[in-house]
């Protein structure tokens, strides 16, 4: 995949710039990462995510 920058040289000069990258390839679902969730165990990702306690 490639992706055109426009962007201004010394003197107002225009140029263009190509970004390169890889195609995205498609991951498994990845819970976000939230400072809550830190330093704990990871979990298998085949486990849902604990659903939220009313208590709290």
């Amino acid at each position: 995949m490639a992706r055109r920058i426009d962007v201004t040289g010394a003197g107002g000069v225009r140029l263009a710039a190509w970004e390169f990258a890889d195609p995205p390839k498609e991951r498994p679902y990845v819970p976000a990462r939230t400072g809550a969730h830190r330093g704990g165990l990871p979990r298998q990702l085949s486990e849902p995510p604990e659903p939220p306690d009313p208590q709290a």
